[in-house]
């Protein structure tokens, strides 16, 4: 139980510095000028990076190992983000004192080095999406006895994500598209159970 509570801490953690540096990435996007779509798009990817998090902050049962990885890798992805454009925003100042202003455009070398990272970012927002849609939630038992759904709590963490990523659960999926017995337990669905087999003499 400890354990379970120290992962949960851990990871909500994480998620907090990972929305810090996405408030700093808006600020130091507010700093840059140019007319680049790509610097453009930096707020919607932003967006949709927070959606994300969202997401896994407010639902305990997609807090897992493998998730709590990929926010740290996305946490990484936006520092480099950040750093980036506070390094423009600074060469930005610098050059505006001299006649050499540099405004970012589309297709340029930084704009280009912009888009990039941006596409880091989403690749490991999909990697995010990818462990989400392939956690555990609400599976109970073992491969001795067998393993039960509780299909209702699966049924609403599916909801939520599919909401939030336009994807389901893989599980509500294995659901869905197996013919489940139901036990006598409320919302509870028998999806595997071993069975004793004769002894050969």
């Amino acid at each position: 139980m400890a354990e379970a509570i120290g992962a949960a801490a851990s990871i909500i953690g994480i998620i907090g510095a990972a929305f810090t540096v996405i408030q700093e990435i808006r600020n130091a996007r507010g700093r840059v000028q140019g007319t680049s779509e790509t610097l453009d798009n930096v707020s919607r990817h932003l967006d949709a990076i927070d959606d994300s998090l969202n997401l896994v902050h407010d639902e305990e049962r997609l807090q897992t190992a493998r998730v709590e990885l990929q926010v740290k890798a996305i946490t990484d992805v936006a520092t480099e983000l950040r750093s980036f454009l506070d390094n423009l925003a600074a060469r930005q100042r610098e050059k505006a004192v001299s006649q050499f202003f540099h405004a970012l455009k589309s297709g340029d070398k930084d704009d280009k080095k912009l888009q990039g990272i941006l596409d880091q970012l989403d690749r490991a927002r999909n990697e995010l999406g990818l462990r989400i849609s392939v956690a555990q939630v609400g599976l109970l038992g073992n491969l001795q006895d067998g393993f039960r759904v509780a299909f209702r709590v699966l049924e609403q963490t599916n909801t939520r994500v599919n909401k939030v990523l336009g994807i389901n659960l893989a599980l509500m999926d294995i659901v869905k598209n197996r013919a489940l017995q139901q036990t006598g337990q409320t919302g509870m669905l028998v999806i595997a159970q071993n069975r004793p087999t004769d002894e050969i003499s």
